[in-house]
């Protein structure tokens, strides 16, 4: 069964030693799985150990609103690269 995740994230391209938290809503088989998908999310700091700073589960309701929030990271990912929410 799929459960539902809320991913802090360490994001960079924001300037030399300059980093900004990043939410990602990522739906996974478990804690880990969503936390290894957000690592591999562009913008993420790849190379940083603590590149996640927090990982929470979330009920179906939250996963879906935070998706179409215009502020998430992966509608503002979406919105860059041309695509509809």
């Amino acid at each position: 069964m799929k459960r539902y995740y809320k991913v802090y994230a360490r994001g960079g391209h924001v300037g030399s030693g300059n980093e900004v938290e990043l939410v990602f809503y990522i739906k996974a088989k478990d804690m880990l799985t969503a936390i290894k998908q957000a690592k591999n999310m562009p913008c993420v700091k790849h190379n940083k150990q603590n590149a996640i700073t927090k990982a929470i589960v979330i009920t179906e309701e939250e996963y879906n609103e935070g998706r179409a929030d215009s502020k998430s990271a992966y509608a503002i990912y979406n919105n860059k690269k041309g695509n509809d929410k």
